[in-house]
């Protein structure tokens, strides 16, 4: 049983779970700046809820690479190429698929919850719409989402982006506003770069098995400079906060961030698998951008407000 429970963890990929409150604590940070009083039942339900919903694409994604063999052939990284886990312990295979399809079970419940919070009529009826293209990424972003290079692309950010961060906001404020898509944009660009990059070392692999994202449609090339037109968005769309004065001067710091996208952009399109040791320290860049990005603009917020 400890072995299974063990599997099913690292399955979770438990290293890069603190992305979800993060994209979370955007919506968290942006209305206590407008000095709105929240719920904390809500709050910690919102947090919960993207919790599971990426534990359960996470533990999906591992059970079905490893089921149609993918993960046997690709050349795995930190960030690439699965956790590992169902390979040296293959047996426990059901028990990953069955946990993920669990998690997206209590994805759901924690769903209802909050709608069932929410007084507004047109907020309950914002966050199913939502909550329905959620589930509907999780439970297709492997088999179907990864066929289409558009879909693969945008999912990631719509998922983490768009729906955590703006559902966050309309449970707990009952409001939508510009500003809150516009930093759910901001996080939409670095969310799909951080999937758009981590495909890189596995192209080969994927192609192989099928599979149709932007890096194999396209090449490395014409997928470094989508990386790159997305990060120069993101900072664009924060240069506008900051004018607009949602986000204070001090976030100006944010654009020591710039030059590090810009160099990974960079080395991405000179990306060669044969040199893939070279290219893992540019894959943590990217790893810490996506997370220090909007860690800097809820710290700005709070501090700020």
């Amino acid at each position: 049983m400890s072995l299974y429970v063990s599997t099913i963890w690292e399955s979770a990929r438990p290293k890069f779970l603190v992305l979800a409150p993060i994209c979370v604590g955007v919506s968290l940070a942006y209305a206590s700046a407008q000095n709105i009083a929240l719920s904390h039942t809500l709050a910690i339900l919102c947090i919960l809820l993207a919790l599971c919903a990426h534990i359960s694409v996470n533990l999906l994604n591992e059970y079905q690479d490893a089921k149609s063999g993918l993960d046997d052939s690709t050349v795995r990284t930190p960030f690439s190429g699965g956790s590992g886990a169902l390979q040296k312990n293959p047996q426990a295979l059901d028990q990953v698929k069955t946990a993920g399809l669990l998690f997206i079970v209590v994805s759901v419940l924690l769903g209802i919850s909050i709608v069932m919070l929410v007084g507004s009529d047109t907020s309950r009826i914002g966050l199913i719409i939502l909550g329905l293209v959620g589930v509907m990424i999780v439970g297709t972003y492997t088999p179907y989402i990864n066929q289409s290079a558009l879909l693969c692309l945008c999912a990631p950010g719509a998922g983490f982006g768009f729906i955590m961060v703006v559902g966050s906001y309309i449970a707990l404020t009952e409001t939508i506003s510009l500003n809150i898509i516009l930093l759910s944009l901001a996080l939409c660009c670095l969310v799909n770069n951080l999937l758009l990059l981590n495909q890189f070392p596995d192209a080969k692999a994927d192609a192989r098995a099928g599979r149709r994202h932007l890096v194999v449609q396209l090449g490395f090339k014409t997928s470094a400079f989508i990386y790159f037109l997305n990060i120069i968005l993101s900072f664009i769309i924060i240069a506008w906060l900051i004018y607009a004065k949602v986000l204070s001067m001090a976030a100006l710091f944010l654009f020591i961030g710039l030059p590090l996208g810009l160099l990974v952009a960079f080395r991405a399109m000179h990306f060669h698998d044969d040199k893939l040791s070279t290219f893992i320290p540019f894959m943590a860049m990217n790893v810490l951008l996506c997370l220090l990005v909007p860690a800097g603009i809820i710290v700005d917020l709070i501090l700020s407000a």
